[in-house]
């Protein structure tokens, strides 16, 4: 388990959270105390129906890319279509 004093969690926090979702302990002390401990990352938790709508929208992507040859079509032009299409 790591150790940081107030300074060095403040001056390295992006790396002390890498570590803790890495699944490393980290205490935090003041004035040499343990005064906070990071033990493990928040479950990422996605919600079903914008996962559903995601995927739909991935594989209406996959259908057009397909569908269009993207040498004779920009992706201005295939945005356009989608909009006119509709769901």
């Amino acid at each position: 388990m790591a150790s940081y004093s107030v300074v060095e969690a403040k001056d390295n926090f992006s790396a002390l959270i890498d570590a803790v979702e890495a699944g490393e302990e980290v205490v935090v002390t003041r004035h040499g105390k343990p005064v906070v401990q990071f033990v493990r990352p928040i479950a990422q938790a996605v919600d079903p129906e914008w996962a559903a709508r995601r995927d739909a929208a991935m594989a209406r992507l996959a259908e057009l890319r397909n569908r269009i040859p993207f040498s004779t079509v920009n992706s201005v032009d295939i945005i356009r279509q989608m909009r006119d299409e509709g769901p």
